[in-house]
């Protein structure tokens, strides 16, 4: 989740600070699990906020700038199980996948999932002629980042209907 906000926030902060109303809105994504998350984005510096009217989100550094592994870490849980549960073989497995994962995410950057958005290429362009009709340029419509998701096990019932 924390991922696909700053991406979110990254294609739009363009245009000043992003409210984070907005990127709930446009991410489907519960507003008060998106204030914990900037909460601690903005404790270890990535995001910053802007107060007041007109006022959200904006990143500290360029996307490029910014590991997603710095972003997983921060969200990492201090215990992947407890100890007492597990057995030193599976603690062992997990360790190594986590190790695995961080290495990957440490080779990515937020930067590299802004260039594969589908917002991060300009649409098509189309000659005049053919935009309008009896003079009335067609409607503009936003899209939302990223593939049809479920955010949640909840969601995963409307994976198949149609959006």
């Amino acid at each position: 989740m924390a991922i696909t906000a700053l991406v979110d926030l990254s294609l739009h902060q363009h245009a000043g600070p992003v409210s984070l109303v907005t990127i709930a809105h446009r991410q489907q994504i519960s507003l008060s699990s998106l204030e914990q998350v900037f909460l601690r984005l903005r404790q270890a510096g990535i995001v910053r906020s802007v107060r007041g009217p007109g006022g959200g989100y904006t990143l500290n550094h360029k996307p490029a700038n910014l590991p997603l592994r710095d972003v997983a870490e921060l969200f990492e849980s201090s215990h992947i199980a407890s100890q007492e549960a597990q057995q030193a073989s599976a603690q062992a497995l997990w360790l190594h996948l986590k190790e695995h994962l961080l290495s990957l995410l440490g080779k990515l950057s937020l930067q590299s999932l802004i260039d594969q958005s589908p917002q991060a290429s300009p649409p098509p362009r189309v000659p005049v002629a053919s935009r309008l009709s009896r003079g009335i340029a067609p409607r503009v419509t936003s899209r939302t980042v990223g593939p049809h998701v479920p955010n949640s096990v909840f969601n995963l019932g409307n994976l198949n209907q149609p959006h």
